[in-house]
């Protein structure tokens, strides 16, 4: 699925950002990413982004365009 199709599902996001700190921030204190080099230029490249609505919090992850994770749905 598409970010413009989570969109017109869910509307604008409340919060995003990207890279390793971005999880911990999105996600909760106490996560931590370690790693090699690669492992940290992946988290990079991933978008993290959160909807609070009314239902409760949804937690996607998406790589460029494309949703690859879902951490929390109502």
């Amino acid at each position: 699925m598409s970010m413009a199709e989570v969109v017109r599902l869910l509307g604008s996001p409340s919060d995003h950002t990207t890279g390793a700190k971005a999880m911990a921030t999105l996600f909760g204190p106490g996560t931590s990413v370690g790693g090699s080099f690669d492992a940290l230029s992946s988290f990079s490249q991933q978008r993290f982004v959160v909807w609070r609505r009314r239902e409760g919090e949804y937690r996607l992850v998406f790589i460029g365009d494309r949703l690859v994770e879902i951490h929390g749905t109502p």
